[in-house]
C-alpha cells in the first residue's frame, strides 16, 4: 500500500521481489487520506478470492499509518511492515 504520493520504482521492484518469491502480490494505491475502515472491502476481496491464504502487507508513508490502523481493529493479517509512517507518538 503505497502513500499518496502515487506508486513509486521502491513499491514496484519491491512487489516484483515478492511476486518472485512466491507471493501473490496486488498494490493499493491511495488516491486521497483515508479511513481504516475503507480498507476492509480491499481485505474482504482477498480473503474470498484467496481462501486460507495469509495476508501481509506493507504500507509506505500514509498507507502505513492507514494499515497499522486497520491492523489495530481487525485479526486478517498474519503479518505487515510499516516504513516511513508518519505516525505521532506521544
Amino acid at each position: 500500500m503505497s502513500g499518496c504520493k502515487g506508486v513509486d520504482n521502491t513499491v514496484k521492484q519491491t512487489a516484483l521481489a515478492a511476486y518472485r518469491k512466491g507471493f501473490r502480490v496486488m498494490i493499493y494505491e491511495l488516491k486521497q487520506f483515508a479511513d481504516p475502515s475503507e480498507l476492509e472491502p480491499v481485505v474482504q476481496y482477498l480473503e474470498n478470492t484467496y481462501k486460507g491464504a495469509p495476508l501481509y502487507a506493507i504500507g509506505l508513508e500514509y498507507g502505513a499509518n492507514l494499515l497499522v490502523r486497520h491492523a489495530a481493529q481487525s485479526s486478517h493479517y498474519r503479518g505487515l511492515v510499516s516504513i516511513g509512517n508518519p505516525l505521532l507518538l506521544e
